[in-house]
């Protein structure tokens, strides 16, 4: 695979060095500390002022996941911070992205999350050990209202690994070059390590919620990611129950996600990491019908021992201690079985398109 890198020479103060073994491209690069990879806007000396210094309020929210949410972050934070419509425009702001920001200027982003009225939303792609806040929660934190909690996303990982690729290689923030084909081998063999080897990432964080259930759940955001409004809107409920919000808006957020507005382009076309094909009219939402097929595909044009490979991999989540990780890795198992027909991940054309005749 091709994986970009940032020079020896400008991580020196951080311990960063660039990741062996890979052909590097120039656009946006990855840098490697302590044996893992994180994008080039990571700063451990800022993250670790955050980790001694900045306590979680009561009612923030942190959505945690190794892998990227762009239509998903739009949707969860209108539903943290009360929004009425997920494509509205200037809905993400910087704040939103935890790591990023801290990286800029953990003092600065204090200062700028202070100023922030009501509950507050932050996505964050650490594991437990490096995530940025004062962690386990302080008892402060937990007042009259709402305490702070963790919203942990997974899901089946050929939704995830399609995910992650997609947006290392179209999206603004460009990490990568090469085919699917050939991200599913690095993730296979155990060297995808950004923010933490790809499997173990997501166990560390079932622990935790197995020890803090009361401020830690997981939830899938591979049925987020369903074309199907009912079972988008049961997930994002088990959410809402989660996080004290009324059912009622859960609902009411799914309904207008599904109905696209006019004038969506222009309010997608500024978030900092939008998608074109979002932008040019597909789903809000990241889809998983589309990106199991995808990877199934992908994964027949992959050698033997890629295969293999996979299968062995995917026995960390089969043999871990979570319930939902090992429901996930047997269904995946299955292989283009469980792939939903082709005819099921066509998103629907929005309103737009049907006032102009041109639906069908």
């Amino acid at each position: 695979p091709s994986v970009v890198h940032t020079p020896r020479s400008t991580c020196a103060e951080e311990g960063y060095a660039p990741a062996p073994g890979i052909r590097y491209t120039k656009r946006e690069p990855l840098v490697e500390m302590d044996g893992n990879l994180f994008p080039p806007f990571w700063r451990s000396s800022e993250v670790q002022i955050l980790q001694n210094k900045w306590a979680a309020r009561e009612g923030d929210v942190f959505v945690v996941s190794q892998f990227p949410i762009w239509g998903l972050a739009r949707l969860l934070v209108a539903l943290v911070e009360g929004g009425s419509d997920p494509w509205r425009d200037g809905l993400l702001e910087p704040i939103h992205f935890l790591d990023c920001m801290a990286s800029m200027g953990a003092r600065t982003f204090m200062d700028e999350a202070a100023k922030r009225q009501g509950r507050r939303f932050f996505k964050s792609y650490c594991i437990p050990s490096a995530f940025p806040c004062k962690y386990p929660f302080e008892e402060n934190a937990k007042g009259q209202g709402p305490s702070p909690k963790i919203v942990v996303l997974v899901a089946d990982p050929r939704h995830v690994i399609t995910t992650m690729w997609t947006f290392f290689t179209k999206s603004k923030c460009h990490f990568f070059d090469g085919s699917l084909t050939d991200f599913i081998r690095w993730v296979a063999s155990g060297k995808f390590r950004i923010f933490g080897e790809f499997f173990q990432h997501a166990v560390s964080w079932a622990r935790e919620a197995a020890e803090h259930p009361e401020y830690i759940q997981l939830f899938d955001a591979g049925r987020l990611g369903s074309l199907d409004p009912k079972e988008v809107r049961a997930e994002l409920e088990n959410i809402a129950d989660f996080l004290d919000i009324p059912r009622e808006r859960a609902a009411e957020l799914v309904a207008a996600t599904f109905r696209r507005p006019a004038g969506a382009a222009e309010a997608l076309a500024k978030d900092a990491c939008s998608l074109p094909s979002i932008v040019e009219g597909d789903h809000l939402l990241e889809q998983t019908g589309r990106n199991l097929n995808c990877f199934e595909n992908s994964l027949n044009n992959a050698a033997a021992e890629v295969h293999e490979l996979w299968h062995t991999a995917l026995k960390v989540w089969v043999t871990s201690s979570s319930s939902q990780l090992v429901q996930l890795a047997r269904v995946s198992m299955k292989g283009m079985s469980s792939t939903p027909p082709l005819m099921l991940t066509i998103s629907m054309k929005g309103m737009r398109e049907h006032e102009a005749g041109t639906c069908r």
